[in-house]
């Protein structure tokens, strides 16, 4: 096997095990290499990069600009209110040593 085959299989095997199958393209370079004096040992440290495919989706993408609908804003407020009500029992039963007291 060639030296040039073994790194293009090292860049299979990163694009396999990190990438993902909507990767436009890959690359990698060695950023340091040496040897560890106090392991005994050589290390090569290696920069993986990648670039996912970028192109739009078939998604509702919504502008800056444009306002959420009202049920998407209630479904906040709700979901903001529950929030509270839980911190608000937690510091409760915190302050409490953990005895139930209701909430008011």
């Amino acid at each position: 096997m060639s030296k040039n085959n073994k790194w293009a299989n090292l860049l299979t095997a990163l694009d396999d095990v990190i990438g993902g199958s909507d990767m436009e393209n890959s690359h990698y370079k060695i950023t340091r290499q040496g040897f560890d004096n106090d392991r005994k040992e050589f290390f090569a440290q290696i920069e993986y990069r990648y670039r996912r495919d970028t192109t739009p989706q078939q998604k509702d993408i919504r502008r800056k600009t444009q306002q959420p609908a009202r049920s998407e804003t209630a479904t906040f407020q709700q979901r903001k209110r529950q929030n509270f009500d839980l911190l608000k029992s937690i510091n409760v039963l915190a302050k409490t040593g953990g005895a139930t007291v209701p909430i008011t």
